[in-house]
């Protein structure tokens, strides 16, 4: 498995996270609400997503939702997937809040790997969990990934956001 890629994410960071600063104001709530719950809220709310690159044709959710996609924005993040991931799928922010638990699930069925890239990463108790990798924690700058057609699930359980890059891959 070649995720050489991953290096050149994690070197960059920095300006990705500039990226998701200039439109931190347009993300969206995830759309499979059953999915998650807020313990603060107690709600369908915590998760919260902004789509640079969406895969129409491969999803889980609702076909009539609508991820708004400005190709003039994130336009370093963009020509670095383009770049370095060419056979991309779906990539994007996802901003997990504080209190916010993700539900065991298993994402679409297709060829991709998903990288999960910590921009924004606080201190406490957060993480992932996939029966492919086991227990991930995210870092600032750091890179890994996961097999999302696995069962996983994730929690943010500090008092800050949690954000992160998400790009689909090809399994090879």
């Amino acid at each position: 498995m070649n995720t050489s890629f991953m290096k050149i994410f994690e070197q960059n960071h920095e300006k990705i996270y500039q990226d998701y600063l200039a439109v931190k104001d347009s993300v969206i709530s995830w759309p499979e609400r059953d999915l998650y719950r807020n313990e603060i809220t107690g709600k369908g709310q915590g998760w919260d997503v902004y789509g640079i690159f969406v895969d129409a044709g491969v999803s889980n959710i609702d076909p009539n939702t609508t991820f708004a996609t400005n190709e003039s924005e994130c336009s370093f993040t963009r020509s670095l997937i383009t770049e370095y991931i060419p056979s991309h799928g779906t990539a994007g922010f996802s901003i997990l809040r504080p209190g916010t638990d993700i539900a065991v699930h298993v994402g679409v069925q297709s060829n991709n790997l998903r990288m999960h890239l910590g921009l924004d990463v606080p201190e406490g108790d957060l993480g992932l969990f996939s029966d492919t990798h086991g227990l991930l924690r995210w870092e600032t700058g750091k890179a890994f990934y996961f097999d999302d057609r696995k069962r996983h699930a994730a929690w943010n359980k500090s008092d800050k956001d949690r954000v992160v890059l998400i790009v689909d891959f090809k399994e090879e």
